[in-house]
């Protein structure tokens, strides 16, 4: 009972297009995640450098006010 399918070719050169088409979408969608996950890891380190650089203030204010 294994029957062969037979596409026009027409309809087999448009699903490959298609094909085509969601993985050039799909490598898109994985650079462009890959751009966004560097940029916020970029964003995170300089939280933590600011945030360093903060603490360092608050202590030499709190040294000149002691």
């Amino acid at each position: 009972m294994n029957a062969i399918l037979s596409f026009p070719k027409h309809l087999a050169a448009e699903l490959t297009q298609l094909r085509c088409e969601v993985e050039c979408h799909r490598s898109a969608i994985a650079v462009a995640a890959m751009a966004f996950e560097q940029s916020r890891l970029l964003m995170v380190a300089r939280e933590s450098d600011i945030s360093r650089r903060m603490s360092v203030l608050r202590q030499r204010l709190a040294g000149l006010l002691a």
